[in-house]
């Protein structure tokens, strides 16, 4: 493994000096919050086995589950406090040596952690069968007790509606809990049932209609909503540069899955007139943004010798064509590349433009069609095959 990833390091072929970089960071800048996601990263790696994280920064896909659902942040932090499991049930006080017992106070027939106190105590049992009768609960079997992380476990495996769900009803019975262990009144099961149901609703309402519609009333009367049908956004041409200009047209493509990578590039005039295409196969590529910044460099050094014109450099990539223009990437792991870069620019004057997908579809397909046969080519005043049906379509509706 260690091998793999010396081979994926990027070296200069001017000899240049070795500088340190921090690579959690993209900027190869050292900050407290990509330390604390490597921290946890390797925690969870060790003590979970990795499962519970799939990015190899840190961050936690399943997290989503809580921080993009639709209920309120008070909600959402309720749920957080329960994954993390600091939520202050008797089971945590004694750990932190705030109680002797943690024995439930309710039922007295088990340790009140997070599960009990949630899911398998009589009273939040109770509050679970009633909300079924209204919402599409999950059943039974899935409400299992697989660890700290059982309600991340059982977001994942539902809809996004009925994460909503699940969300407001443990918030809720928390809440409960909390108002009868310290003696207050607590209202009926129906109740609870009747504010559940309606503060669902209040918030999918908040979430389609503006506070002026909900005031005024202007919504369906029917449950059911009316779908339109979506209207898809025109395709953008590919933007042609001023006369005096050549534009060169760049995009990479990676595949995660078995890290090949390829890059793409077209130089064109400004009647849209093919000065070189070409693609090539990248070795030992980390990710998409290498193999954007890859295809910038190759392309600038091909548009370097094929033309004496100004060069205007598109991109859809606008992190990769930042490299142009600042030295935020400097000291990533991407450095040697974005040096190149610069060099290159004191050659010739090269100006960034982004652009979008849809008008990059010639490099684009270069780059895939070069990734997929494993292929490198490059074509002088001629149109590859593997291309030959876009070209004639951008020439058609080029824009300046």
């Amino acid at each position: 493994m260690d091998v793999l990833h010396i081979l994926k390091i990027r070296t200069s072929p001017r000899q240049r000096s070795d500088f340190i970089s921090w690579f959690p960071e993209k900027s190869g800048i050292f900050s407290v919050k990509s330390a604390y996601k490597l921290a946890t990263c390797d925690h969870d790696t060790t003590f979970s086995g990795g499962a519970s994280s799939a990015a190899a920064n840190g961050s936690r896909s399943l997290w989503n589950c809580v921080w993009q659902s639709s209920v309120p942040q008070k909600m959402k932090i309720t749920a957080c406090k329960i994954v993390s499991g600091v939520l202050p049930t008797q089971q945590c006080k004694v750990l932190r040596h705030i109680s002797t017992s943690s024995t439930c106070q309710l039922c007295g027939l088990e340790e009140e952690g997070t599960y009990h106190a949630l899911i398998a105590c009589i009273h939040a049992r109770e509050v679970w069968l009633n909300m079924r009768t209204r919402w599409p609960l999950p059943p039974d079997d899935l409400l299992v007790d697989n660890g700290r992380e059982w309600l991340m476990h059982l977001l994942y495996r539902c809809s996004d509606d009925v994460r909503d769900m699940i969300i407001m009803l443990v918030w809720r019975i928390w809440q409960l809990r909390n108002d009868q262990t310290h003696g207050k009144e607590i209202p009926p099961v129906s109740s609870t049932v009747e504010f559940l149901d309606s503060y669902y609703k209040s918030i999918k309402l908040a979430g389609r209609y503006s506070v002026d519609e909900i005031l005024k009333g202007k919504m369906p009367s029917s449950a059911t909503q009316i779908v339109l049908p979506r209207r898809e956004a025109p395709s953008l041409p590919w933007s042609a540069p001023s006369p005096g200009y050549a534009a060169l047209s760049v995009d990479g493509s990676f595949q995660e899955s078995d890290s090949s990578a390829a890059a793409g590039m077209v130089l064109r005039d400004h009647e849209g007139q093919i000065i070189f295409a070409a693609y090539r196969v990248l070795f030992y590529c980390n990710d998409a943004l290498e193999a954007e910044i890859h295809a910038l460099m190759q392309g600038m050094a091909l548009a370097i010798q094929h033309t004496d014109l100004p060069v205007v450099v598109q991109s859809d990539s606008s992190e990769a064509l930042a490299s142009l223009s600042s030295n935020a990437l400097t000291r990533s792991a991407y450095g040697h590349l974005v040096r190149e870069i610069k060099e290159l620019m004191s050659n010739r004057e090269f100006v960034p433009q982004k652009i979008y997908r849809t008008q990059n579809r010639v490099a684009d397909r270069l780059a895939n069609y070069s990734r997929s046969e494993r292929t490198t080519a490059v074509w002088l005043r001629s149109v590859p095959p593997c291309i030959e049906d876009l070209w004639p379509l951008d020439c058609n509706t080029m824009t300046s």
